[in-house]
């Protein structure tokens, strides 16, 4: 009785897992559901679900040690099959308000277009250097000083 007992205390870890899992699972399926790769991952659920099944209940030893041994596989099959959907998904959160640009960098690539648009109009030729992490001080001491906003 004691290990039955022990099967139903749930922790805040253990109830933060299944709150997470399933979260994670409903936003998937609210992805993926009308699509073809929905119906591809149905199908490979309850394949996968029914021959484990049947190895429990029989206790087909080899052939669970097999399917756990393929799962591994399974993971690595799931992301090719599903490249076009996960392709699409990290473009949409690439694409979040939270990840844009802020509308100073907006100008400013807005004012970088301007002006190179306007030095091909003029068949002038620009070395342009944009300064992020590595300073780039030794090639402005040698370079013309424009009047540029940025």
């Amino acid at each position: 009785i004691d290990r039955i007992t022990h099967l139903f205390v749930v922790g805040w870890r253990s109830a933060f897992e299944i709150v997470l899992l399933s979260v994670v699972i409903y936003y998937g399926y609210l992805y993926f559901r009308g699509t073809r790769g929905a119906k591809v991952l149905t199908g490979l659920a309850i394949v996968f679900l029914a021959l484990t099944l049947i190895t429990t209940l029989l206790k087909l030893a080899v052939i669970g040690w097999i399917l756990r041994s393929f799962s591994v596989f399974l993971a690595i099959a799931l992301v090719v099959i599903f490249q076009p959907e996960l392709r699409r998904a990290l473009a949409e959160l690439g694409g979040h308000p939270i990840f844009s640009l802020t509308s100073e960098k907006r100008e400013m690539v807005h004012d970088l277009a301007e002006a190179v648009t306007q030095l091909s109009a003029k068949q002038f030729g620009a070395l342009i250097a944009i300064e992020r992490d590595t300073s780039i001080r030794v090639y402005e001491e040698t370079g013309v000083q424009l009047e540029a906003d940025f």
